[in-house]
């Protein structure tokens, strides 16, 4: 079983997400510049074999397209 202060999980969400998740989710992290993670949402989509998701980040409101 995790300590308290183990991290377990990380995940992108989005405001309504949050609501769904309630107060018992006490711990979330806002960021501006959610291009800074493009590269690393395409390297999952990847791992994922979702390989028809890179190219142009289909399917991910607001991210750019890859500049390979």
């Amino acid at each position: 079983m995790p300590s308290e202060d183990e991290v377990v999980a990380v995940a992108f969400l989005t405001q309504r997400d949050l609501s769904v998740l309630g107060q018992g989710f006490r711990r979330a992290y806002p960021i501006t510049n959610h291009h800074e993670f493009d590269d690393l949402l395409r390297q999952i989509d990847v791992a994922l074999g979702e390989t028809d998701l890179v190219p142009e980040n289909k399917g991910r409101p607001g991210a750019k397209p890859s500049r390979d």
